[in-house]
């Protein structure tokens, strides 16, 4: 593995190099398969290379679970020494399959969908940029390359979101998603630079444990040194939670949690790969893999754990409640992903890793097969994004109809799909550590999931097609501007339906490695993460509450999957009888409780309005007062060269016209003839003869 795993982040570098610099001429000598052929080989070569790196990782000894593949030395100033070094471990292993293999899948999905895209050369080489970059955060082996990989992956996500840049919406989607996750990356940033400070003072003062020459960022290192934050305290408060809360904060802002999950919804305005890619295999899971691997210092702040854990579950909450309501197909998925993602933060929150690994892993199968899933369903509708509008796609697209119900299924939490055992496993654990009221959030955010999703699917597959009662002015959509009825919807080509029966597939069967003791299950998953996070104490096998929070957990899916057939599909009209009664309720959560609005008029406004008074004091007050210096010096200026001209050069050209007058006197003696000179000689005797007679 030392020897050939900087191959797996070589290949799509070398695939984005390609297609961003030669791209354009490839896509116009050899067409679009071209440029999508050397985009998906090189993620294909990476994914086959990962897997032979998970392989060797699962089947490695006890005390061979971890491998260091050294590139070279990056930095070596002082105490600051940073290597390029990949880590592979289980987490790590786990990370990398899930991105390259449905990176992967979404690769060969783009290469239908983007069909006819003049700028599909650019669009692949970001993708494969995208890849290079979330593997680097996976895999770096310091938090100076997980910070590269982050900033990355923050980078292509704006690359991508905006990649129709002509529109303004997603120009503003772009440049939102890259604001809001600044905010966050001034947190990671600081958490980073308080703990190096902090680990800094042990090279000096001793202590150190494992290495020579420290890599004071290096992961291996700070897991054997931690302890020396134990008894630190800054500002009042221990130096561990400081530090955690600040990489939280980072974490928050790419896995999009309360208050910084506003970007995340509006990313839809990007391509629906892009879309698949950032809330499946990268951008939202990097902040739960952060705080995974710098578990051992997130579990030295009970109270970081604490804010973590109630976050999640607020989040998992307030979005579910957001998507009950949503219209566009996209934006259902996208707050269905702020929830999940609320979920994971609840598993890390209650020091259940394993658990919160688990559901990043389940969850990205399912949630990539959905919003592939939307994707086809929005080709078929030529483009139309409003499930108001869709309905009966069920008899024109089958296969995409199948995929996207064994998805929704996973995602509802029905047993034997994935995603029941993953987020029963995060609730029981919640339960377990007694955080009875965040299970209670989570539990009720699990049967408003099932709810919104029964809605999703009933108004796209279900009933007849409605896009002929599409207002006219919503046809902006479709290229030609043309009432497409349901003649029209027809399944998509393989390209796109491939993918999406591989996802279903393990939507289905990725949640059997980690069945619970409970069901006779071994959970092969957290064992296998036993190096990275470790043995955790556990209740004993078989515990009856365990079963019943099970039972109670299916019930609640069940009975969301029932209200939204009943309200949909069985009583259709009660939806807009019972809205009418509760309008204001209605459009607070419709308007997403408008927080953006909030948003807009206090940090948005706010921000402009104090750029227009800095402005206004720049130009009133600084430029005043430099216009007014710069006047004084002028006048200054004036009056300095006008008394060196008049008194200082009036002295020194008076002295020398003085002396010049003279010698032009002088000069006039000096005529050059004898007889004048014999004449004043003369004179001269007798001035002196007549001056001495009188005398």
């Amino acid at each position: 593995m030392e020897q050939y795993g900087f191959i797996i982040v070589l290949a799509p570098l070398l695939g984005a190099a390609i297609n961003g610099f030669l791209g354009k001429y490839i896509q116009k000598r050899s067409g679009e398969r071209a440029v999508g052929l050397i985009a998906n080989a090189s993620v294909f070569i990476s994914f086959c290379v990962a897997l032979a790196a998970f392989a060797a990782v699962w089947s490695a000894e006890e005390d061979a679970h971890t491998v260091v593949c050294y590139l070279f030395n990056w930095l070596n100033v002082g105490a600051l020494r940073a290597d390029v070094s990949l880590l592979f471990d289980p987490l790590s292993a786990v990370m990398v399959l899930v991105i390259t293999g449905i990176g992967f899948l979404i690769h060969i999905y783009s290469t239908g969908y983007m069909k006819g895209d003049p700028g599909c050369y650019r669009f692949f080489a970001y993708l494969n940029l995208f890849i290079f970059a979330m593997l680097i955060l996976v895999l770096g082996e310091n938090m100076l390359l997980m910070f590269i990989g982050w900033e990355g992956v923050g980078l292509c996500s704006y690359l991508l979101i905006s990649f129709w840049f002509t529109k303004q919406a997603n120009a503003q989607a772009g440049n939102k998603a890259f604001i809001v996750n600044r905010i966050g990356d001034f947190g990671f940033i600081l958490g980073m630079l308080v703990l190096y400070s902090l680990l800094r003072e042990s090279v000096f003062t001793g202590g150190l444990a494992g290495v020579e020459a420290p890599s004071l960022l290096s992961f291996r290192f700070l897991e054997m040194n931690i302890h020396l934050l134990t008894n630190t305290e800054l500002f009042g408060i221990s130096a561990a939670t400081l530090v955690c809360l600040c990489l939280f904060v980072g974490a928050a802002g790419k896995s999009a949690q309360i208050p910084l999950y506003v970007w995340l919804p509006d990313a839809m305005a990007g391509p629906t790969p892009v879309s698949a890619l950032i809330h499946a295999a990268t951008m939202v899971t990097a902040g739960i893999y952060m705080i995974g691997r710098l578990h051992f210092l997130f579990s030295m702040s009970a109270a970081a754990l604490q804010v973590i854990a109630v976050i999640g579950a607020a989040t998992a909450l307030f979005a579910a409640t957001i998507g009950c309501v949503q219209n566009d197909i996209k934006k259902v998925l996208a707050y269905s992903t702020v929830s999940q993602l609320g979920y994971m933060f609840l598993g890390m929150g209650v020091a259940a890793y394993s658990a919160g690994i688990f559901h990043l892993m389940t969850h990205a199968f399912f949630k990539a097969c959905l919003f592939l899933g939307s994707g086809s369903v929005i080709l078929g509708m030529r483009h139309e994004q409003d499930i108001r509008w869709m309905g009966g796609l069920k008899k024109y697209m089958p296969r995409t109809f199948a995929t996207f119900l064994i998805a929704t299924l996973a995602l509802s939490g029905l047993p034997p799909f994935s995603g029941f055992f993953s987020k029963d496993e995060i609730l029981w654990q919640a339960w377990k550590t007694g955080h009875h009221g965040l299970w209670l959030m989570g539990f009720i955010s699990a049967g408003i999931t099932a709810f919104y999703m029964t809605r999703l699917v009933i108004l796209t597959f279900y009933g007849l097609n409605r896009l002929h009662l599409r207002p006219s002015q919503d046809l902006e959509h479709d290229h030609d501007n043309h009432d497409h009825g349901r003649h029209d919807v027809r399944e998509s080509p393989a390209s796109i339906t491939a993918p999406l029966i591989i996802l279903a597939f393990f939507s289905l069967v990725a949640g059997f490695i980690g069945i619970p003791a409970a069901l006779g299950g071994g959970n092969r998953f957290e064992h296998f993460l036993v190096p990275v996070f470790g043995h955790h104490a556990s209740a004993p096998h078989h515990d009856p509450m365990e079963y019943l929070l099970m039972f109670a957990s299916v019930t609640v899916a069940l009975a969301g999957i029932a209200a939204g057939v009943f309200f949909y599909r069985i009583r259709p009209e009660l939806p807009d009888k019972i809205v009418s009664r509760i309008k204001t309720f209605h459009r607070i959560v419709y308007n997403k409780y408008y927080v953006d609005e909030i948003y807009g008029v206090i940090f948005v406004s706010g921000t402009k309005l104090l750029a227009k008074a800095s402005a206004a004091f720049d130009r009133y007050v600084i430029d005043l007062l430099v216009d007014l210096a710069a006047y004084v010096l002028r006048v200054n200026s004036y009056l300095s060269g006008a008394f060196d001209r008049i008194v200082v050069d009036g002295l020194v050209n008076g002295a020398a016209s003085s002396f010049l007058f003279s010698g032009e006197q002088l000069r006039r003696l000096q005529t050059g003839k004898i007889q004048a000179y014999v004449m004043l000689l003369l004179f001269l005797i007798v001035i002196g003869v007549s001056f001495a007679v009188i005398m």
